[in-house]
Protein backbone atom coordinates (compact mmCIF):
# COMPACT_ATOMS: atom_id res chain seq x y z
CA UNK A 1 0.00 0.00 0.00
CA UNK A 2 1.30 3.44 -0.93
CA UNK A 3 1.68 6.16 1.66
CA UNK A 4 -0.64 9.11 1.16
CA UNK A 5 0.22 12.74 1.67
CA UNK A 6 -2.54 15.15 2.69
CA UNK A 7 -2.71 18.84 1.89
CA UNK A 8 -5.18 21.69 2.21
CA UNK A 9 -7.31 22.65 -0.74
CA UNK A 10 -7.05 26.32 -1.75
CA UNK A 11 -9.89 28.78 -1.30
CA UNK A 12 -10.33 28.80 2.48
CA UNK A 13 -9.71 31.65 4.91
CA UNK A 14 -9.14 30.68 8.54
CA UNK A 15 -9.68 32.66 11.74
CA UNK A 16 -8.68 31.42 15.18
CA UNK A 17 -11.32 31.42 17.90
CA UNK A 18 -9.31 30.50 20.97
CA UNK A 19 -8.45 26.83 20.50
CA UNK A 20 -11.11 26.49 17.81
CA UNK A 21 -11.05 27.64 14.20
CA UNK A 22 -13.55 29.11 11.76
CA UNK A 23 -13.03 28.53 8.04
CA UNK A 24 -14.69 30.48 5.28
CA UNK A 25 -15.09 28.68 1.98
CA UNK A 26 -14.45 31.59 -0.38
CA UNK A 27 -16.03 29.81 -3.36
CA UNK A 28 -19.32 28.81 -1.73
CA UNK A 29 -19.52 31.45 1.02
CA UNK A 30 -19.96 28.79 3.69
CA UNK A 31 -18.50 28.96 7.21
CA UNK A 32 -17.19 25.84 8.91
CA UNK A 33 -16.25 25.44 12.56
CA UNK A 34 -13.43 23.22 13.81
CA UNK A 35 -12.94 22.05 17.37
CA UNK A 36 -9.46 22.17 18.91
CA UNK A 37 -8.49 18.78 17.47
CA UNK A 38 -9.52 19.54 13.89
CA UNK A 39 -8.04 23.04 14.19
CA UNK A 40 -4.67 21.56 15.16
CA UNK A 41 -4.79 19.14 12.22
CA UNK A 42 -5.57 22.09 9.91
CA UNK A 43 -2.60 24.01 11.31
CA UNK A 44 -0.32 21.01 10.77
CA UNK A 45 -1.46 20.89 7.15
CA UNK A 46 0.37 24.15 6.43
CA UNK A 47 2.41 21.85 4.18
CA UNK A 48 1.67 18.37 2.78
CA UNK A 49 2.02 15.66 5.43
CA UNK A 50 1.58 11.93 5.76
CA UNK A 51 -0.74 10.52 8.39
CA UNK A 52 2.35 9.42 10.34
CA UNK A 53 3.68 12.97 10.40
CA UNK A 54 0.27 14.30 11.44
CA UNK A 55 0.02 11.66 14.18
CA UNK A 56 3.39 12.73 15.58
CA UNK A 57 2.27 16.37 15.59
CA UNK A 58 -0.99 15.51 17.32
CA UNK A 59 0.72 13.40 19.96
CA UNK A 60 3.01 16.32 20.80
CA UNK A 61 -0.07 18.46 21.48
CA UNK A 62 -2.58 15.98 22.93
CA UNK A 63 -2.35 13.12 25.42
CA UNK A 64 -3.55 10.28 23.20
CA UNK A 65 -2.47 6.70 22.51
CA UNK A 66 -0.71 6.26 19.16
CA UNK A 67 -3.10 3.76 17.55
CA UNK A 68 -6.23 5.65 18.67
CA UNK A 69 -4.70 8.85 17.28
CA UNK A 70 -4.00 7.19 13.92
CA UNK A 71 -7.54 5.79 13.65
CA UNK A 72 -9.20 9.09 14.60
CA UNK A 73 -6.91 11.04 12.27
CA UNK A 74 -7.83 8.72 9.42
CA UNK A 75 -11.54 9.27 10.12
CA UNK A 76 -11.08 13.06 10.32
CA UNK A 77 -9.00 13.19 7.13
CA UNK A 78 -11.61 11.10 5.28
CA UNK A 79 -14.33 13.54 6.41
CA UNK A 80 -12.21 16.57 5.45
CA UNK A 81 -11.53 15.02 2.07
CA UNK A 82 -15.25 14.30 1.53
CA UNK A 83 -16.02 17.97 2.30
CA UNK A 84 -13.37 19.16 -0.18
CA UNK A 85 -11.11 20.65 2.52
CA UNK A 86 -8.08 18.46 1.86
CA UNK A 87 -6.81 16.22 -0.89
CA UNK A 88 -4.73 13.08 -0.69
CA UNK A 89 -2.08 12.01 -3.15
CA UNK A 90 0.70 9.46 -3.22
CA UNK A 91 3.53 10.67 -1.01
CA UNK A 92 6.90 11.42 -2.55
CA UNK A 93 8.94 8.23 -2.02
CA UNK A 94 12.09 10.16 -1.05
Amino acid sequence: MRTKSYERMPGFVAAGLGEELALLDMVNGVYLGFNATAAHVWSLLDRPRTIESLREGMMEEFDVEAERCRVELSTLLDAMQAEGLVKARDADPR
